[in-house]
């Protein structure tokens, strides 16, 4: 037998009964999963329970952009304006760890100072993101003044 039509037989595979509508269906008519196995139900089934669950969970479908996009969009203010700038962020800490204080919070937000290149950034909570915010806005003179004012307090006493 030829090798090439040994190959064509083999790749050839059998038609797959959906579990839901019970049809037989060719591999053509499913998803595959990550593993490249293929799903319990066919592709029209599928989208059917898809859109149904969309359509009652549309809090859940709120909820799950608001998440994709704190990760992914960066908004800013430019001029009075907030603005999205779009890009790759670092990932987002697994831990769930500031990286500044290194504590663990429920939300953590995304500081950076390029914005052009906006992967150039940390993860860090609310009030490590706003000291930052001050040390960037108010520079070196800040904490200058506020060392100063320190050593003239301790020595008074």
């Amino acid at each position: 037998m030829p090798k090439g039509i040994y190959k064509r037989e083999k790749r050839i595979k059998p038609p797959y009964r959906c579990n839901v509508c019970k049809k037989l269906l060719t591999v053509l008519n499913w998803y595959e999963t990550f593993k490249n196995n293929r799903l319990f139900v066919c592709k029209h089934c599928h989208d059917v329970r898809v859109r149904d669950w969309k359509y009652k969970n549309p809090e859940e479908i709120k909820k799950l952009i608001r998440n994709w996009s704190r990760k992914h969009n960066l908004t800013t203010w430019r001029n009075g304006k907030q603005i999205v700038l779009r890009g790759n962020k670092r990932n987002y800490p697994k831990t769930q760890k500031c990286e500044l204080c290194n504590q663990k919070h429920k939300k953590l937000v995304y500081h950076h100072w390029d914005e052009k290149n906006i992967s150039k950034g940390i993860w860090i909570d609310y009030k490590c993101h706003m000291f930052i915010e001050t040390i960037d806005k108010f520079g070196k003179f800040l904490i200058k003044k506020y060392i100063s004012l320190k050593k003239k307090i301790n020595t008074e006493k």
